[in-house]
């Protein structure tokens, strides 16, 4: 993963997308790449799906950049925080139990 990570980086500095943009940019990329993610999901396209998730980890992955962090990093931050909450799964969705 973290090869990737170089090389996406690497392809974004090439690009100026990670001196020459802005984050508020890239969030707007973002949001595009999300919806586009949805249609993909919603006609059940397992190719479009993995390219729409792969366009999104792109985008994550410059934001990351833009900011000095990995998406390694942020990763095992969100895993460090849901790897100690206690909670159920209501209609699908977890709920986590009140602080």
């Amino acid at each position: 993963m973290k090869e990737l990570f170089d090389k996406v980086v690497q392809w974004a500095k090439d690009k100026k997308l990670i001196e020459g943009s802005t984050w508020e940019r890239e969030y707007v990329k973002l949001a595009e790449e999300k919806d586009e993610l949805m249609v993909a999901l919603m006609a059940n396209e397992v190719d479009e799906i993995r390219d729409e998730l792969g366009d999104v980890l792109v985008v994550l992955t410059i934001i990351a950049a833009q900011q000095g962090l990995t998406l390694e990093e942020c990763y095992a931050k969100a895993y460090n925080k849901i790897s100690k909450r206690t909670g159920k799964t209501v209609n699908g969705i977890f709920v986590k139990d009140a602080a």
